[in-house]
């Protein structure tokens, strides 16, 4: 390999859009970077590999030869970085700084040099290094040539890259023992090993998440727990003791704390589970936040909410409360008499919500979490711009008392009002000038920063929102008194921003903004350091997407790049023969449909569906954090299971063929337009899927208004239960000739598949294949002998619920090591992973009565679930049909089901409603596939 190949290896190891937002660390070890070269050095022993690495750091970058030590061929390949308009050095590329290599180089003398040495002692392991890889450079009092490097890099990381890649920042020494060394040490004081484990650390102290705790605190719990925790050596302990007169204890204490900020409350263990390493998380830990209201009568109603750091499990039960998830950092209103501490515990799925005592307790506006403006939450800071209450005890009331008066703009001793904990002490205040000077919680911060609000704007990447239900931006530790303005780059006109006129500290940026035009916001006169982020606001683009961009799966869902019959987003391969004949009918009527254009039809953009399309693929989390923000602005009030209708929603944009939804890797994509051919009673109609946006459609309205009634679109809205999962309304086409969906397919560039839905119909499995494909995959261990709870799928209820014990002959299981469940099927004490819906069938079909079908030895499972009336069929909500069989059974009609309960069987179901289904489908996808007699009812579906 030669600089640049090393080069970029190394830099991509630290920098890459996994690390987004994130804090870097140039710590590697010498064996991580032999592993980097490994794939170059296909036949070399890892010495030859390590030694390559060496040899081109001394020989640096092109023209480096005239520099005499590895540190002055640092420096010049800083200089050449810096030169005006470079974009390559000896053609190669420049997508990351190449100096890179050299700071790591800094790095590892403190890395792979062990022994008894002082702590701030840098340059005896630098010298050890060199003599142990016989580089004979003196290097000694050098260091002090790279220094411009590492606020370069952070320069780099952060303002040129927006961060996209990982945050690189430097720590700043005021002593000189370490204006130089300090650096290297404070990459690698807390190696990433101990990084990793400080989850635990915090766990082992009883901590609870998104909690204040003093510096002080975290010094002793290092103290304490940074030998049997963290690994820790004992020189790093009594760095931490010098704390805080010692410049690297502060940073470490600071390294810490950021990672604090970022724990979500868990704890885990790793378990061997068919021969893999696997996360199991053990235990959740979340804070508990007192909240109140103030009544017209001057009485105060306290209650508490789960501040939740990650998402919760949809059943979490906390004691006596369930049902409480509100939003995706909060639970609903928890009611319960004021207490100095206690706990909320959910034994089945190991959360603890705890409420910790505390002498000082600060609260805001609910608005601020998006809760309403009538509840005082409790927070951990001072806010210098909002009016805020404090609760503190009264042994502390006088000295709390006094700093109010002195320092704060405006106050009121609130003690006096009804129903204020005994003991205790409440005052209003606004706008603090200073802190106190005892209580590190009442620390008035003046460092502002410039961010986009939590909870607000529909993000496509990292600092790139979409140009609908923009961002608001918010200004950390405010004063009240800022006047914030856009700018766009390469432009010097001034853009003022207006307030939030019921929050402090937020502003609304303007609706006009240009697209995909890079902005900075700043304040006026004033300079936020690093703060020169670009921001920008973009429109969708459909060209984007691409099926090309998806694996190839089979028919079990499975990724399989070799078969010739393959699913790839919604491009079906299919190459047996298709039974047009007679199932064409259902496709084409024999009776002419009436074509006529829709007065005043008009169509706008579903704001879920724009999103998709501008992020074209996204985790889960992305997903399930916009689908709040725009459920939330779209529907007043308090939203209801908010949970499960997030769940519901994206499988069914999945089913209606708009994306694909990776359960495995959690992680969705967005499909391109299509037209297929769907069943019509009149004419024939076809029904658009994939993705689409507002111009798209209204284009397609005013073609068909333009076609002399031979073809016309129409817009089906969904029911009012599927529209509170934001599920986009169906675009259909009616005409009497399909050549008609051929020509709008061709006018507007998008795939018409008019056999598509028969080819999928023709590629889905029978239940037998499936239990074929599973059981050839191989049996494995389950996670019961790792002591997770878990569930078993009833029969009688469709649901999975908690158990002790079950039937390894025959049994559903669920468990969740994490927070992806793994279902397993049990057959002949024998344990193999499934799909959850197929392993429901699976299970049914298995321990169901049996009966005799219209042939010798033709036997179907007549389970009494699923019921029909003509071309309506209701189908459990709790027994969804596997993926392929819902993806079919929805495009027939582009409608997601009604939401029903119905009395079929002698008690109330809620049951998912499919209209006008035609007959054969309805027959291949129960008999011919799923192997199952459905019922029939006169009741109305």
């Amino acid at each position: 390999m030669n600089f640049f190949e090393w080069k970029n290896r190394i830099s991509k190891h630290f920098f890459n859009p996994d690390h987004a937002g994130r804090d870097i660390h140039l710590f590697i070890t010498k064996q991580e970077i032999i592993n980097l070269g490994k794939d170059d050095f296909i036949d070399a022993a890892e010495n030859e590999i390590w030694a390559d690495f060496l040899t081109k750091i001394k020989n640096g970058l092109p023209g480096s030869q005239d520099y005499s030590d590895i540190f002055e061929k640092g420096l010049h390949s800083f200089a050449q970085w810096k030169k005006p308009g470079i974009k390559s050095i000896a053609g190669y590329e420049l997508k990351y700084p190449p100096y890179i290599s050299y700071l790591v180089f800094s790095v590892l003398p403190l890395i792979e040099i062990q022994g008894d040495y002082n702590s701030n002692n840098y340059f005896d392991r630098l010298e050890d290094f060199l003599k142990e890889n016989n580089i004979i450079q003196n290097l000694r009092g050098r260091l002090k040539l790279i220094d411009s490097l590492w606020d370069d890099l952070s320069d780099w990381s952060i303002n040129t890259k927006n961060g996209e890649l990982g945050l690189f920042k430097v720590s700043v020494f005021k002593n000189s023992i370490w204006k130089f060394v300090g650096k290297p040490f404070s990459q690698c004081v807390l190696p990433p090993k101990a990084i990793r484990k400080l989850p635990d650390l915090f766990y082992s102290a009883g901590w609870v998440p998104k909690t204040f705790y003093s510096d002080e605190a975290f010094k002793n719990i290092l103290i304490l727990y940074g030998v049997s925790i963290l690994s820790l050596k004992p020189s790093v302990i009594e760095i931490i003791k010098k704390w805080p007169k010692d410049d690297l204890a502060l940073s470490i204490i600071e390294t810490v704390k950021t990672e604090f900020n970022e724990w979500l409350g868990e704890k885990h263990e790793i378990a061997l589970k068919d021969g893999t390493e696997k996360k199991i998380r053990t235990n959740t830990v979340v804070p508990l936040k007192l909240q109140f209201k103030i009544n017209e009568d001057g009485e105060i109603g306290f209650s508490f909410r789960v501040n939740y750091i990650s998402e919760p499990p949809p059943e979490l039960k906390l004691d006596e409360f369930e049902d409480i998830y509100e939003n995706e950092k909060w639970s609903r209103t928890l009611k319960r008499a004021y207490k100095d501490s206690f706990e909320l515990r959910d034994p089945r799925n190991k959360w603890i919500a705890k409420f910790e005592s505390k002498s000082i307790r600060l609260f805001i506006r609910g608005g601020y979490f998006q809760l309403g403006n009538d509840f005082w939450i409790e927070v951990e800071s001072l806010s210098r711009v909002e009016g805020m209450y404090l609760m503190c005890k009264q042994d502390i009331n006088d000295s709390i008392e006094n700093w109010i008066k002195q320092n704060c703009a405006e106050f009121r001793d609130e003690s006096s009002l009804a129903n204020i904990p005994l003991g205790y002490s409440l005052f209003w205040f606004r706008n603090p000038r200073a802190s106190h000077e005892k209580f590190q919680q009442l620390r008035v911060f003046k460092d502002k920063k410039i961010s986009i609000r939590t909870g607000t704007g529909l993000r496509i990447i990292n600092q790139t929102f979409l140009n609908a239900m923009l961002p608001e931006i918010e200004v950390t530790n405010a004063e009240g008194k800022e006047s914030l303005y856009l700018q766009y780059e390469n432009s010097n006109e001034k853009i003022f921003l207006e307030k939030n006129t019921n929050l402090g500290g937020v502003w609304i940026l303007p609706p006009n903004l240009l697209l995909n035009s890079s902005f900075f916001i700043q304040i006026e006169n004033e300079f936020i350091e690093g703060n020169r982020r670009s921001y920008k606001i973009e429109s969708p683009s459909l060209k984007l997407l691409r099926n090309e961009h998806l694996p190839r799966r089979n028919k079990f869902s499975a990724v399989s790049e070799h078969e010739s019959d393959f699913i790839q987003g919604n491009k079906i391969q299919y190459q047996g023969t298709l039974n047009t004949f007679v199932d064409e009918k259902s496709f084409s009527s024999n009776i002419k449909a009436t074509i006529q254009k829709k007065p005043g039809l008009t169509f706008k953009d579903n704001y879920l569906l724009k999103w998709l399309v501008g992020v074209q693929d996204c985790f889960i989390d992305a997903y399930n954090e916009v689908f709040e923000i725009i459920l939330h602005n779209l529907f007043e009030g308090e939203q209801l299971r908010v949970q499960e209708r997030r769940i519901s929603s994206i499988n069914i944009l999945d089913y209606l063929g708009y994306v694909e939804y990776d359960y495995d890797k959690r992680k969705i994509y967005t499909l391109p337009p299509k037209l297929i051919s769907i069943p019509s009673k009149r004419g024939q109609k076809a029904l658009l899927i994939g993705g689409r946006d507002e111009n798209l459609v209204n284009e397609m309205i005013a073609y068909c208004d333009r076609s002399n009634n031979s073809i016309c679109l129409s817009v089906k809205r969904q029911s009012e239960k599927n529209i509170l999962m934001l599920i986009p309304d169906a675009i259909i086409f009616e005409s009497n000739n399909s050549k008609e969906f051929e020509n709008v397919a061709n006018h507007f560039q998008i795939e018409y598949d008019k056999w598509y839905l028969l080819k999928l119909k023709n590629f889905l499995p029978s239940i037998k294949n499936y239990e074929e494909f599973i059981k050839a995959m191989g049996s494995l261990d389950s996670w019961e002998k790792f002591g997770l709870e878990k569930k078993v799928f009833s029969k009688e209820t469709l649901k999975f619920e908690f158990a002790d014990g079950f039937d390894r002959n025959l049994s559903l299981t669920e468990c969740r090591p994490s927070y992806v469940p793994e279902f397993g099927l049990w057959i002949n004490q024998s344990y193999f992973k499934v799909d959850k819906n197929w392993g429901k069938y699976l299970f049914i079909n298995h321990s169901s009565e049996h009966v005799r079908g219209y042939d010798y030895g033709n036997v179907f499972s007549k389970p009494i679930e699923i019921f029909r009336n003509g071309v309506n069929l209701a189908i459990p909500a709790s027994l969804p049909l596997p993926k392929l069989f819902s993806r079919l059974i929805m495009q027939l009609s582009g409608e997601a089901p009604d939401f029903k309960q119905l009395n079929l069987k002698g008690r109330n179901v809620w049951y998912n409603i499919y209209r006008d289904i035609p007959s054969t489908f309805i027959d291949n996808l129960f008999k011919f596939k799923l192997n199952m007699i459905i019922e029939t009812t006169n009741q109305e579906l």
